[in-house]
């Protein structure tokens, strides 16, 4: 209604200054008046259909301007009405004079204004006709997909192609909107506070044209990805959306390198010479920044002219698009193509315990069976599927086999497997035909309800589907059927029932695999391609799928150099290979979340195989900008949610869990997939260390994996200025100096080999630097420049040789996470790093350090290292400041304790830790445990050593009523507990993660123990619990709950056989599980220790038989002798003996 009105006022103005003849216009002023005042009217008839129809993102948008623009006009025209109004004719010569050039003035002035406000209009109609979603999509498949989806109200899934356009608009948006207030705020005199900037008049209206054209690029990316499914993009929208994202980093590095230049405060007038340097300084950089934006909107008006001058690029688009048609189940025909039923290898030991389950018939009446086959994709769970099938085909009345997808229909599915059941007499009767999904489930449970069945679904993507219609057609008839199903979604198994996780082929087996497919027999294979065919298969990981693909691929006729070059393009090959591994892989990529995807793209930062830490990668994750802060939890909790959500895929590989978190690497063909796609989406640049190879133009995030000092640095034609994430996991010789990265903003060198102080040179100068990560000890200093990084949040040292920090380092008021390692010194101030959050692990020597500690109001997660106490302090100091720091306003929530000597005074910390969620004491033994542990209600964590692994410190422990996870160490064995459990049927209601660790082991758990664990881990010395406890019954059957049992065998001082027979144990009572039996994992520690124990008794074996062998020939000779005098012949010879036995030449004179 305002708008209206404005505009109302604004026509009637016009109107009378067209019509009156006071005022002598220019030559052409007249129709240029008719034209804004027709455009005006056009406006005003849109406005009105406007409120009356539902509005998009768009023209919400437009309709914003409009508002806007029609008061910025309106205060144009007001200005020149107040001027006519006020110009009056005076008397005399002078006077008439003086009031001619005043209309003049003013005629002049209306003619500015007129051709102003049609500026104005004419670039607000231009910039909607620039970014109509529907002028830029039209001709294309993806215009119309875009309206049926529209008409129709189906959800849209975000692809990270588009997500990544999005984020940095919203980047690129918000810093001209931080940019625009500030400035605002500057300019207003009354507004004192120093955060500001002082912009001239004529910047700010540039910089809010500028503003405009970004918001409408953020709108039109964010309306096409939430409008169109990624796969759906023609090339065309896809290259006009990546110019886009270049002219927005461009944007944030203009706006970045501003602020920077202009500084805060510096155009506020100061007295004498400093005043007048500083104003001159800030006007050439306004006058920088003026052209820059200049630049910038030739570009974007040079994108969009792009667009039009291509329009073939839709129709080619629509052409592909219509002829090419839904490749529906490619997983399993493709799976089903390299199924060499007379091929089969490492199936026969999952394939026994699967049929186990399936048949197992317990006491009374047979019940339905279900197990559920998961792993990564390509691990070979349809081949075991489909070979468990054909082997139990003739134990049952009635199969099928039904083959699912990523979006399967649910009535051709359940159409297809009540077309396998039935008879042939009701196939013919057409009892299959039934209308509705309810009919289906019907007719299948009354064909399977006299039967004993046995159906298995392959490869199902969602548990709903299961849940709300395949799980009510089979019908529990006591017969003694069975359910089959494969995913790669371990939720999706763990819903359905009876998981077992397929973990790839071992070394052996892989090796069987592949040769077997090429000459089949390893011993057929030429010398010279062993070596190399080590180092393929090292790269297929036991992946099934990639070992027989590379096989096919090398065939038995090719040359070393073939094979090598296979080898050094292993991903690409595959991806050209007859089994289109990239669409098997890609498909469970295509599946994710759009958040989750440039997660998961930014494991191609670090070489293939490489392991990571979970909380190394998370900070990655939150420096990169991929996560936002949700209600109720923190960047962290919502970065492990996705973590495990990944693992949850099998996209990502869990390696190990312990008090730390987790470590993980992505498998290897996932890894290939993701550099690919880096490289098609533009979203991270590999190199490798090629020589002579150029960047290219446009690089943001950079990664370098070479690891060969014969390497070069990577041709940089083109400026590294735009690079603003650097990971380093190669030879430090490959990293380009630091003074190139002027917009760097993360910089990961923890796989940096080699890196030496003088590479960080020029760390001073990455003024943008919020993410740095150093390792190597040849680091034994850092710059003292880094206490100039202001933006910096996260400074990781661990690993690295610095023994003290600088002094600057307290200057970072922004840093929110500090980890060093416990030997480096930090200087007096530290609790000057108000913003800090995580810190560790920071040596306390004396009181004063951790005083400074107890300053940090922030702190949520804190790790101490007590090597050494000045003893000038006592313990009570110690306690009074570690009580400070649990009851103070820090709210610690994670509180970790590293120390090598006794801890006893912590018995008296009896304070209250109601924020305390994970506590760990590392290296310290307690003999018992201190009585505040049971009161500490909150804690989910505890990771803790103890001298014995008592009845009663087990009792105490389970009591803590909220545990989750337990880590504990026994340092000895419990006495006299060879009959009895220590760990009783009571206590740990909420436990589902134990691990242990102890030199002995007896029998652990009672029946009913710990009914929600789910995760165990057991690590022992097999020598020490046999002498111990004779066996290795740790009672592991009496875990109800188990999914998961991970166990260490430490093999010092152990035979072979030993340490096999205690694997036969552990795998015996894993197997007693009938229903649902746990994955299990048995890994050998020390395991040369067993080589050498064998070669030792060999030897002494060798030895032993060495000395009865002289004694008997000293034996023999003395006889000899005898019998030689007693018949007085006298005769000397010589008889050289072979033992061929023992291998030994003996010389024996007689």
């Amino acid at each position: 209604m305002a708008m209206a009105m404005a505009m109302d006022n604004l026509v009637s103005w016009l109107y009378e200054v067209l019509i009156s003849s006071d005022h002598k216009l220019q030559e052409g002023t007249r129709e240029e008046i008719r034209f804004l005042l027709r455009e005006i009217q056009m406006i005003q008839s849109f406005v009105l259909d406007m409120t009356e129809n539902q509005l998009d993102e768009q023209d919400k948008i437009w309709y914003k301007e409009l508002v806007k623009m029609s008061y910025n006009i309106q205060s144009i025209f007001d200005n020149l009405d107040h001027q006519l109004r006020t110009a009056g004719s005076t008397g005399g010569l002078i006077g008439g004079r003086m009031g001619l050039m005043r209309g003049h003035k003013i005629s002049r002035q209306i003619v500015a204004g007129v051709r102003n406000a049609k500026d104005l209009i004419c670039e607000s109609m231009n910039r909607r006709e620039r970014y109509h979603i529907d002028s830029i999509l039209v001709g294309s498949s993806c215009h119309r997909r875009r309206h049926a989806i529209a008409v129709a109200g189906l959800p849209v899934q975000l692809g990270n192609y588009m997500a990544e356009m999005v984020k940095i608009t919203e980047e690129a948006r918000g810093r001209l909107q931080a940019l625009v207030v500030d400035a605002d705020d500057g300019n207003n005199n009354n507004n004192k506070t120093s955060s500001n900037i002082l912009v001239p008049c004529w910047l700010r209206d540039k910089i809010r044209l500028l503003q405009g054209e970004v918001e409408w690029m953020h709108t039109t990316l964010s309306l096409i990805a939430t409008s169109v499914p990624v796969e759906e993009l023609d090339e065309g929208t896809k290259a006009w959306a990546e110019d886009m994202r270049e002219v927005c980093c461009d944007i944030k590095d203009t706006v970045d390198s501003f602020r920077e230049r202009i500084g805060v405060g510096t155009l506020r007038r100061k007295a004498g010479l400093k005043g007048l340097i500083a104003r001159t300084r800030a006007a050439g950089a306004c006058r920088e920044f003026a052209a820059a934006i200049i630049d910038l909107k030739k570009s974007i008006l040079e994108v969009t002219e792009r667009r039009r001058r291509y329009p073939a690029l839709d129709y080619v688009a629509w052409r592909r698009n219509y002829s090419s048609g839904d490749d529906d189940d490619d997983n399993a025909v493709i799976a089903a193509a390299i199924d060499p039923t007379d091929q089969l290898v490492g199936v026969d030991g999952p394939m026994s315990v699967l049929i186990r389950r399936l048949t197992h018939t317990d006491e009374g009446k047979p019940q339905l069976k279900v197990a559920s086959i998961v792993g990564t994709a390509g691990v070979g769970k349809t081949t075991l599927a489909r070979a468990i099938y054909h082997r139990l085909l003739p134990e049952f009345d009635s199969t099928a086999w039904v083959s699912l997808s990523v979006n399967p229909d649910l009535r051709r599915v359940l159409t297809d497997l009540l077309r396998q059941i039935l008879s042939q007499q009701d196939k013919h009767e057409g009892h299959f035909g039934a209308s509705s999904v309810g009919e289906l489930i019907d007719q299948i449970r009354e064909a399977l309800r006299n039967k004993r069945y046995f159906v298995v679904f392959d490869d199902i993507w969602n548990l709903s589907l299961w849940e709300e219609a395949i799980k009510f057609s089979l019908i529990e008839n006591g017969n003694g059927s069975a359910v089959l199903t494969t995913s790669h979604k371990v939720h999706v198994a763990e819903g359905v029932g009876g998981i077992y996780a397929l973990a790839p082929l071992s070394e052996s087996y892989s090796r069987e695999l592949f040769y077997g497919r090429l000459y089949r027999s390893e011993d057929t294979c030429t010398p010279e391609l062993k070596d190399i065919s080590g180092k393929i298969l090292g790269k297929c990981d036991g992946i099934p799928l990639a070992i027989v693909a590379t096989a096919d691929l090398l065939g038995s006729g090719r040359a070393v150099k073939d094979w090598q070059a296979v080898h050094e393009r292993f991903g690409y090959e595959l991806q050209r290979g007859p089994y289109n591994v990239r669409r098997i892989i890609s498909t469970s990529y295509n599946d994710l979340p759009a958040y989750l995807k440039p997660c998961l793209l930014y494991f191609g930062m670090f070489p293939r195989g490489y392991e990571i830490s979970g909380y190394r990668l998370i900070w990655g994750w939150i420096a990169q900008g991929f996560m936002r802060i949700t209600e109720g939890e923190t960047l962290q909790e919502v970065g492990e949610n996705w973590l495990d959500e990944l693992i949850d895929r099998n996209l990502v590989e869990l390696v190990e869990v312990d008090v730390d978190g987790k470590s993980c690497r992505v498998y290897g063909l996932v890894h290939d997939l993701i550099i690919s796609l880096s490289t098609e989406e533009n979203f991270a640049t590999i190199f490798y260390g090629q020589q002579g190879r150029s960047l290219g133009d446009t690089v943001y995030r950079l990664s370098i994996q070479g690891n060969k000092v014969e390497h070069s640095v990577p041709d940089v034609g083109a400026s590294l200025s735009n690079v603003w994430s650097l990971v380093v996991s190669g030879h430090a010789n490959l990293m380009p100096s630091l003074s190139k990265f002027k917009n760097l903003r993360i910089m990961d060198l923890g796989g940096c080999e080699s890196l030496q102080n003088e590479h960080l040179n020029d760390i001073g100068r990455l003024f943008l630097l919020t993410y740095l990560v150093l390792r190597g000890t040849c680091i034994t200093d850092i710059p003292k420049e880094v206490g100039g990084l202001t933006c910096l949040e996260t400074l990781d040292l661990r690993g690295t040789g610095i023994e003290e920090l600088p002094e600057s380092i307290v200057q970072l008021r922004k840093l929110k996470r500090l980890y060093l390692d416990s030997c480096t010194k930090v200087p007096n101030g530290i609790g000057k790093l108000e913003a800090l959050e995580e810190l560790g692990d920071i040596s306390i020597t004396e009181s004063m350090v951790l005083k400074e500690v107890c300053k940090l109001i922030h702190l949520r997660v804190l790790r101490i290292a007590i090597w050494s106490w000045d003893e000038s302090y006592d313990d009570s100091s110690l306690l009074k400041y570690l009580r400070l720091l649990v009851t103070g306003r820090q709210q610690i929530q994670s509180l970790s304790i590293i120390s090598s000597s006794s801890l006893h005074f912590l018995e008296k910390l009896d304070a209250e830790w109601s924020n305390l969620k994970k506590l760990e004491i590392r290296h310290s033994t307690f003999v018992k445990l201190p009585a505040w542990l049971c009161s500490v209600q909150n804690l989910t964590t505890l990771s803790i050593e103890v001298y014995e692994l008592s009845r009663d410190i087990v009792d105490m422990l389970g009591k803590m009523n909220n545990l989750l996870s337990l880590f504990l160490t026994s340092k000895h064995a419990p006495e006299g507990t060879e009959q009895r459990s220590v760990i009783g049927a009571s206590g740990f209601s909420k436990l589902t993660s134990f691990h242990l660790f102890s030199n002995a082991m007896g029998k652990l758990f009672e029946p009913g123990t710990m009914h929600k664990l789910n995760t165990l881990k057991l690590s022992f010395e097999a020598s020490r619990t046999k002498d111990a406890y004779k066996c290795f019954d740790f009672g592991l059957e009496n875990l109800s709950s188990l999914k998961h049992v991970h166990v260490d065998i430490i093999c010092f001082d152990a035979s072979l056989k030993l340490v096999e027979d205690a694997e036969f144990e552990i795998k015996s009572a894993v197997s007693r599980y009938c229903s649902c039996q746990p994955n299990l994992k048995i890994q050998r520690v020390q395991e040369e220790d067993i080589m050498k124990n064998e070669v030792q008794d060999i030897k002494n074996e060798v030895e032993d038989q060495l000395t009865n062998d002289i004694k008997q020939e000293q034996q023999q000779k003395e006889i000899k002798k005898k019998k030689r005098k007693k018949k007085g012949v006298s005769r000397k010879y010589k008889i050289v003996s072979l033992q061929l036995k023992r291998q030994i030449l003996t010389l024996r004179d007689l």
